[in-house]
């Protein structure tokens, strides 16, 4: 019984110490959305993916998630990035940022071209 209590608290700590943290970009603006094609109702954030302690390098890496200007391919293109980087010693931070829709619509992609 004790063996396993050591070992459950271990595999908590272990959790706990490589978790993601999320910190928002903008707090003092709740109202600037990440918004585009699939309308994400969220604050641009970004997600520090901690590097398990004994594989450390000491180096960090920035992942940028692409998509193109509506969408943000958090999954393949963020997080799963971002596990590879943890596997290898690196730190990772992935950003969500802002993407044009709705009321905040700005520059896009031309969608022709004239020459």
């Amino acid at each position: 019984m004790k063996k396993t209590l050591i070992a459950a608290m271990l595999t908590f700590a272990a959790i706990n110490a490589t978790a993601q943290q999320r910190i928002d970009l903008y707090p003092e603006h709740p109202e600037w959305k990440i918004l585009g094609g699939k309308e994400i109702n969220d604050v641009p954030h970004i997600e520090y993916y901690p590097a398990p302690a004994d594989k450390k390098t000491g180096a960090a890496v920035l992942v940028c998630p692409g998509g193109g200007y509506t969408n943000l391919a958090l999954g393949h293109e963020g997080k799963d990035v971002a596990e590879f980087f943890n596997a290898n010693g690196f730190d990772a931070v992935v950003l969500h940022y802002r993407l044009n829709g709705g009321p905040q619509a700005g520059s896009t992609f031309p969608r022709s071209i004239t020459m």
